[in-house]
């Protein structure tokens, strides 16, 4: 089965070579097109640092989903980079809370994870990244968010983070929700196709021809 899915693979990312260009290009667009209103009001309360948690897990949430608008809108990437780095650590401070009084607090260990990197502190994202991994390592929405920081920072992956980013690439590639943005992945970066082929070849066949299936569905080739 292994040989048969190189082939298949194979054949797949050399017809990907005609119009991945495009395609990269869309996807890379992707972030900077949620750059609305709110958008700019949650970068401003937090740049500010007037943003405050309320006592609920909720609030904590509805936090944390400010923090992660902030540091991921179009309208937060184009700030100046003083202030960027400015709702960082707001975000950091915020999280490292949460977490604090929440150990399990997965996707405040996330958001930590992604504020960190922004600060180029290696040691702190893979830290919190590993942390959210184990505090939930079956939430599949967590492990596409954890996925797209590591592929971003794959250089600076540490080994303790690169297994918990392995293990987030296997929880995805078997389910019906994740394999979908596997192969989107798959299309979109040529680097992760290797590394992901590798793990898909563990898997057993049915999970491999749903996989290459899936592939096939991401680069239009039904």
């Amino acid at each position: 089965m292994a040989e048969v899915l190189k082939r298949r693979v194979l054949t797949i990312a050399a017809a990907l070579l005609l119009g991945a260009a495009g395609f990269v290009g869309y996807l890379e667009a992707v972030p900077y097109l949620n750059t609305g209103p709110a958008a700019a009001d949650q970068f401003r309360a937090l740049r500010s640092g007037a943003a405050a948690d309320g006592l609920s897990i909720g609030s904590h949430v509805v936090a944390m989903d400010a923090c992660l608008l902030a540091l991921t809108s179009g309208y937060g990437r184009a700030q100046p980079t003083r202030d960027r780095l400015a709702v960082a650590d707001t975000c950091t401070t915020r999280a490292a809370a949460d977490t604090a009084v929440s150990p399990s607090f997965a996707y405040g260990w996330y958001v930590e994870a992604a504020a960190s990197s922004l600060r180029k502190d290696w040691a702190a994202m893979n830290r919190t990244a590993v942390m959210a991994q184990r505090t939930a390592p079956t939430e599949q929405w967590l492990a596409e968010l954890r996925v797209a920081l590591a592929e971003q920072n794959f250089v600076e992956l540490d080994p303790a983070a690169l297994a918990a980013h392995e293990s987030d690439l296997a929880l995805l590639v078997r389910s019906r929700r994740g394999v979908a943005s596997i192969a989107t992945r798959y299309v979109e970066d040529q680097a992760f196709r290797a590394r992901i082929t590798d793990i898909v070849e563990t898997l057993d066949p049915a999970a491999q021809r749903a996989f290459v299936d899936a592939v096939q569905a991401a680069a239009g080739m039904e």
